[in-house]
């Protein structure tokens, strides 16, 4: 292979430093933040009658920090147990339950059809199983500070996945699968001697405005343990098989689908008395490569945090009474149990995820679901967002509204101005039709109808600028109808800089237009990535992301930032640059004879 070179690209093009401004592209999709744990989850919130909650173990002691318990939180293992501490987003085995009892029916028996035609999978929580993402797509990142009793070199981050149906010999009966997976603190690159403390102490390495050292996890790199999940029944597993060892958070499995269901931060399992003791801002999955324009999203991957009252509550006192021989002896004591109705809310069918399907049972109470955002992950100005609702109507439909809601926090809750607030707005349902997609594009400026958020105790500042939401969901009305919709993404999206470093290292340069070369005509409207020469994030590589760069070539990321100005349409310049790239990939792959 021929590679192009520096010299070949200035040939190519002259330089410029214009600054561009590109608008928001509704076809990207990437979730904002599957997963984070930090003082809001783990300490100001007990969400667990929700199938939200927080939990620790082995000794573990957790507190909140000088920066009060809605920022950050504190970690000490004393007796040097391996104790940790986290939270759920879930905590139940997702099979079918016996409402009486509160048990799951296991083993579930998919032969099942009872007299009504309904089946074992019919009856299924298709609204859970936690968020699926693509591990080698994202890192973790954790904000931290050692404190003054650490003398642990390390710590560990740990995801609780799904994954699978393990079914018996006979094809029919099976459980769920799950598993533990640990990424440690220095698994890839160089460790530094003194571990952690170390890492934390250099200057030069990245931290945020309040001294947390950032360090960055990459799940690409495969777990450094796996093993038996704990995610089952706080801790028992009599419920679980294991699973098959590999970080596999996006794929659908034996009928239904893998997902991150807890994440938690533990302490080293050791012999050396080394007692880990920090202080936790942050720990957040992100994606690797951000793409800027996307600040909020939610999609049927990302995981249903919070579902509340009657339109969406699986525990409604509706159900199906059915049949389950649970020890697959076809004797006359198989018992009769009454199963939950879950299906208010489905985001996968028996042959893979679907769309976020909504179909409520009543409008007797409010109701809504949802999902949670790490409001410390990014703060933006919302009087320039735009909020994005695509849709389709289910023919379920007779609503004529449904409303979207988006909660921020404002601070530590601890007085008027300082709690949080919640922003609504009632989409007409009249925009959609049931046959095709239709996107509702809203300025966050219409959100219009604000109110203190739950989980305060104070309202917030009741200002869009300086926005740092941590919740973003749908209400059903109460008498207002049911609601029937088929989502394809609700997400809040903000005009961003164009940016011709497309491998994000600080400089507009020759490398940038190597990976503009090599990756010239490729994205079809999939999810932007900066580094393969998406410069304008609107899905593919074409004309004008070769324009971005040629204009920006020589500046670094601040320069292409500081001019407002839009994207101007592909001129001779950039055609020359298309000839550059198809000349190079000629000298890549010179025509053969035979």
């Amino acid at each position: 292979m021929i590679a192009i070179s520096r010299q070949f690209v200035m040939r190519c093009v002259g330089a410029s430093l214009l600054g561009l401004l590109v608008a928001p592209s509704a076809a990207l999709a990437q979730s904002v933040v599957p997963a984070h744990l930090n003082g809001w989850t783990l300490l100001s919130n007990d969400f667990s009658a929700q199938d939200y909650g927080d939990f620790s173990y082995a000794g573990a002691v957790v507190g909140a920090s000088s920066l009060g318990p809605f920022t950050a939180f504190t970690f000490d293992d004393p007796d040097f147990n391996g104790g940790g501490a986290g939270y759920a987003n879930i905590n139940d085995t997702n099979a079918p339950f016996d409402q009486a009892s509160g048990l799951p029916v296991e083993p579930v028996d998919f032969s099942f059809t009872d007299a009504g035609g309904v089946t074992a999978f019919d009856i299924l929580n298709r609204g859970s199983f936690g968020g699926n993402f693509n591990p080698n797509e994202y890192v973790i990142e954790v904000l931290y500070k050692t404190g003054p009793n650490n003398t642990a070199p390390s710590f560990n981050v740990m995801l609780e996945q799904w994954d699978g149906f393990n079914q018996d010999a006979g094809a029919t009966f099976g459980q769920r699968q799950a598993e533990q997976l640990q990424w440690g603190s220095f698994q890839s690159g160089t460790v530094p001697e003194g571990g952690i403390a170390e890492y934390y102490n250099d200057e030069n390495n990245p931290r945020d405005a309040d001294g947390f050292a950032i360090l960055r996890i990459p799940m690409s790199v495969a777990p450094q343990f796996t093993g038996q999940s704990f995610l089952f029944n706080n801790g028992d597993t009599a419920y679980a098989a294991p699973g098959d060892g590999t970080a596999d958070l996006d794929a659908f499995e034996d009928r239904v689908p893998n997902g991150f269901g807890q994440i938690h931060l533990q302490a080293p399992f050791n012999s050396d008395n080394q007692r880990l003791e920090i202080e936790v801002k942050d720990i957040r999955i992100v994606p690797a490569l951000r793409n800027p324009t996307v600040v909020a999203r939610f999609d049927a991957k990302s995981g249903i945090g919070l579902r509340f009252g009657t339109p969406f509550n699986a525990d409604n006192g509706g159900g199906e009474f059915v049949e389950f021989d649970h020890d697959n002896d076809n004797d006359a004591a198989t018992p009769t149990v009454l199963v939950l109705e879950t299906n208010q809310v489905q985001r996968f069918d028996a042959n893979g995820f679907t769309n976020l399907i909504i179909n409520t049972d009543d409008d007797l109470n409010l109701g809504g679901v949802g999902m949670w955002q790490d409001h410390h992950y990014q703060t933006f100005d919302a009087t320039t967002a735009t909020l994005n609702f695509t849709a389709k109507l289910t023919a379920n439909n007779t609503a004529e509204f449904v409303d979207v809601v988006i909660n921020e926090l404002d601070g530590q809750d601890d007085a008027a101005g300082a709690g949080g607030e919640e922003y609504k707005y009632y989409i007409d349902l009249s925009q959609l039709n049931d046959t095709s997609f239709t996107t509702i594009s809203i300025p966050m400026t219409n959100f219009d109808e604000r109110a203190q958020s739950f989980g305060t105790n104070n309202d917030g500042d009741m200002s869009l600028e300086d926005f740092n939401p941590f919740y973003l969901g749908l209400l059903a009305r109460q008498g207002g109808g049911l609601v029937g919709l088929e989502i394809e993404s609700i997400q809040v999206t903000v005009p961003v800089a164009a940016s011709g470093d497309v491998n994000q290292d600080g400089a507009v340069d020759g490398d940038d237009f190597l990976a503009l070369q090599r990756n010239f005509g490729g994205g079809n409207g999939r999810r932007a990535v900066l580094d393969a020469g998406d410069a304008d994030f609107d899905g593919d590589i074409d004309a004008d992301d070769l324009m971005i760069w040629r204009v920006q070539y020589g500046a670094g990321p601040g320069l292409a930032a500081s001019s407002a100005s839009r994207i101007p349409e592909p001129t001779a310049v950039a055609l020359a640059l298309i000839g550059c790239v198809c000349l190079s990939r000629r000298l890549r792959h010179p025509w053969r004879t035979s």
